[in-house]
């Protein structure tokens, strides 16, 4: 599901990025995006949920939990990345959203910079890709829709439409307000580094295939 490795990061929207930005540089890029204008829908907050990406929305659990406005909005998907009943989390599961149709998928990760999201990079990408596989609209949500589902959405960005962490994170940041943690900052530019070297092993792969060819 990586994305070809004869394009290099960073190329999705016309430009490539030499190396990696730092957690540093990825919190300024954030810090100086101006937010598009955004319009409310059926009566809720518009600045609650936003469709980011084509197909792709996050929110915060209001939203999530009404199945009302997710039948309204189109939405097909939810992925939950604040799953559990303790505090900062979202208590929902597949059960809640059994009538609706809706497909669901949960995770337990923490908002906190010591938590290594990055574990569920993978699982939340195939999920996300198959729900866009088929032309599903897929709703990513934390508790605020600050810090953890923007991250989750990076990394996919990242992986499936070959953005840089850069690139994704400025992206969301231009239709939704977005807060990732610094420790959250720091995995995606971890992430970037092996995305890279993913894609350069790949392409020095078939560079060795054609020439023996």
């Amino acid at each position: 599901m990586i994305f070809d490795a004869d394009v290099p990061m960073g190329n999705a929207h016309g430009h490539h990025e030499e190396k990696p930005a730092t957690a540093a540089e990825l919190a300024t890029a954030l810090a100086s995006v101006k937010l598009k204008k955004s319009r409310s829908y059926y009566g809720v907050n518009a600045d609650d949920y936003n469709e980011v990406y084509p197909g792709i929305w996050i929110s915060s659990q209001y939203f999530a939990k009404s199945i009302p406005m997710l039948t309204k909005t189109g939405i097909t998907h939810v992925l939950n990345c604040a799953e559990g009943s303790h505090f900062m989390c979202v208590n929902t599961n597949a059960t809640y959203y059994d009538k609706s149709g809706i497909t669901y998928k949960g995770i337990a990760a923490a908002d906190a910079p010591g938590y290594n999201l990055s574990q569920h990079f993978q699982e939340c990408i195939e999920f996300m890709a198959d729900a866009r596989k088929r032309n599903g609209k897929i709703l990513v949500h934390c508790l605020q829709g600050w810090s953890r589902s923007p991250t989750i959405v990076a990394a996919y960005l990242m992986q499936c439409e070959g953005l840089s962490a850069r690139q994704a994170l400025v992206r969301i940041r231009t239709m939704r307000e977005i807060h990732p943690n610094q420790g959250f900052l720091e995995l995606l530019t971890v992430y970037e580094a092996q995305l890279r070297a993913a894609l350069q092993s790949k392409g020095e792969e078939k560079r060795a295939s054609n020439a023996s060819s």
